[in-house]
């Protein structure tokens, strides 16, 4: 959590349009944790964890957390700038807004950014670009003349090479129809190693009304049914599949496949107190504090 709190607060003064005074550059000026005694930076600032979560009993996905940003120069205005900035990002622009947003993903990796039909098959692939959810694109593959009974449609991803997915909990992606998964006999998502695969019944779990987009998160290591079962750290291809109960056109379009061990989300930030002057040390080095209560999500 530490590591995309970093992150994210690097992204966000990215953002300003009068930055920090040296851009934030993890492991560089910018720390999670602690910094290192080999740091080379006088001006620098550090996220520090400030205390354990609070959990809700009624809501066992949400935790507050206390971050404390501690920003040190070596003169008292460098420390002020730059403890501010980082103020003015996170919470300070309200024209941005500052709740909802996205942690990054540290822990992740990128399966398919969906962005173009490199090794993608289909009935008949094009890119959307406008119509997606993160990129320059999502993929579609339109089904103009359904055929029944049990006709299956899959789209299928199968780059070279294999995928280890065994430090992974779970694979990510964002699909949309123009018909609802009660229109469909059965819509799935497999992940294949060889002959051997596990799948996810996405009818079950239903995606939303005609036309929207619906993100799903599937446990990797237990799906609705498997023949094999398949090796995780030898993942070849997967597929989004859809059957068809009548002759009615249809499209499905996929966006942002990724493996992730959890995913966070910020809700809220609110500061506990603003950029305090809280001394100096080690060499006239001075430091400002900002404590953040952050309510977290998981999801």
């Amino acid at each position: 959590m530490i590591k995309e709190i970093t992150t994210f607060i690097r992204d966000r003064v990215a953002l300003l349009p009068v930055p920090v005074p040296v851009a934030l550059v993890i492991d560089t000026n910018l720390f999670a944790g602690h910094r290192p005694q080999s740091a080379l930076a006088d001006a620098c600032d550090v996220v520090l964890e400030s205390s354990g979560g609070t959990p809700f009993p009624e809501l066992p996905e949400r935790a507050d957390v206390v971050f404390q940003v501690l920003s040190r120069a070596k003169t008292y205005m460098t420390a002020r700038a730059r403890a501010w900035a980082i103020y003015k990002a996170i919470y300070g622009n309200w024209a941005l807004g500052s709740a909802g947003w996205r942690l990054p993903l540290i822990l992740g990796d990128s399966i398919s950014t969906c962005d173009a039909q490199i090794d993608w098959t289909g009935t008949a692939l094009s890119n959307d670009i406008i119509d997606k959810k993160e990129g320059t694109g999502s993929l579609k593959d339109n089904v103009v003349f359904p055929a029944i009974p049990a006709a299956w449609y899959p789209t299928q991803y199968a780059p070279a090479g294999i995928w280890d997915w065994s430090a992974r909990n779970f694979i990510l992606f964002w699909l949309r129809s123009d018909r609802a998964s009660a229109d469909f006999t059965d819509a799935r998502f497999y992940i294949y190693e060889g002959a051997n695969y596990r799948y996810w019944d996405l009818k079950t779990l239903s995606f939303s009304t005609r036309g929207e987009w619906t993100a799903f998160k599937l446990l990797l290591s237990t799906g609705d049914g498997e023949v094999g079962p398949p090796d995780i750290t030898l993942i070849d291809k997967i597929t989004v599949t859809f059957q068809a109960a009548d002759t009615i056109a249809f499209y499905k379009k996929i966006d942002n496949i990724r493996v992730i061990t959890e995913e966070y989300e910020i809700m809220v930030i609110e500061p506990l107190v603003t950029p305090q002057y809280i001394g100096q040390y080690e060499k006239r080095r001075y430091e400002f504090s900002t404590n953040y209560l952050m309510k977290i999500k998981k999801f």
